[in-house]
């Protein structure tokens, strides 16, 4: 095994394939190994096993057995691991940023429409089209395009919300 490739490798301890509670496995399903007459000592074997490890990385055993058959792969698992993490984190930058700059545009869209629709109206009642000129400025077309944006803002709100689940209480 090369030194160079594991030097930032955690070490081995008797704690090392310590998990959080939230990984242990499905109480339903120990209880089903239970009733199924699987002996204990098998049924705590699959908890230590199923609890062994969780996360990006493999464990530090396999982990090991990766740098022994190819030199270079520990390192390379590492570095795809850091490669993924940021990928992970620019996503998530232009998630975030979409979310503030979508709704902004839309706003912008709605003004600039709405601004042109008030000017064509007047300019078509200043040019002898006053007919023309009250539907236009009469708010059909003006309510058409807030109702649309207001629509299209309520789905978004809707579906972030969806996203989001069920309020905890």
């Amino acid at each position: 095994m090369s030194e160079n490739s594991l030097e930032k490798a955690p070490a081995t301890t008797p704690d090392s394939g310590a998990v959080p509670r939230s990984a242990a496995p499905n109480p339903e399903i120990l209880t089903r190994l239970e009733r199924a007459g699987v002996p204990g000592d098998v049924i705590q074997m699959v908890k230590m096993e199923v609890t062994r490890h969780t996360g990006p990385l493999p464990s530090v055993e396999t982990y090991e057995g990766y740098e022994r058959v190819c030199p270079g792969a520990a390192r390379e698992i590492l570095d795809m691991a850091v490669r993924q993490q940021g990928h992970n984190h620019e996503m998530e930058r232009y998630a975030a940023q979409s979310d503030f700059w979508l709704p902004v545009i839309g706003i912008i869209a709605a003004v600039f429409t709405i601004g042109l629709m008030f000017s064509a109206g007047i300019y078509l009642a200043f040019n002898g089209h006053e007919n023309l000129a009250i539907g236009v400025l009469s708010g059909a077309g003006l309510v058409t395009v807030a109702g649309a944006f207001l629509r299209a803002e309520s789905q978004r709100s809707l579906k972030l919300l969806n996203l989001r689940g069920p309020a905890k209480n």
